[in-house]
């Protein structure tokens, strides 16, 4: 194996850690479309919502799927640890942004 190609097969963890953190944004428009769609089942109920935040992980277990069957398992903890970086981060913010809100 010459040096190109021993470069190409090494995991760019720098590079799975962002893709996996940007996995986490396109899970928010299949939250909220599996909310309306369960919204439907039962419209006055609480469980909808709470069964809904499994459609945040569906873009991450695709590419996961994804990178499993190419045979490139060394980069699947990369995706999980910046899809986990990423949602604890976007989760403090949030926190942040709702402490700073007006009360009354």
């Amino acid at each position: 194996m010459n040096e190109s190609a021993e470069q190409r097969s090494r995991t760019n963890r720098l590079g799975s850690i962002g893709l996996g953190g940007l996995l986490l944004l396109p899970g928010l428009p299949c939250w909220y479309l599996l909310a309306s769609a369960l919204r439907t089942l039962a419209p006055f109920a609480d469980w909808p919502k709470e069964l809904a935040i499994a459609g945040i992980v569906v873009p991450l277990l695709f590419v996961v799927c994804w990178k499993y069957d190419a045979g490139r398992k060394s980069e699947i903890g990369y995706l999980i640890l910046g899809w986990l970086i990423t949602s604890v981060v976007l989760g403090k913010l949030l926190l942040f942004m709702v402490s700073l809100a007006p009360r009354g």
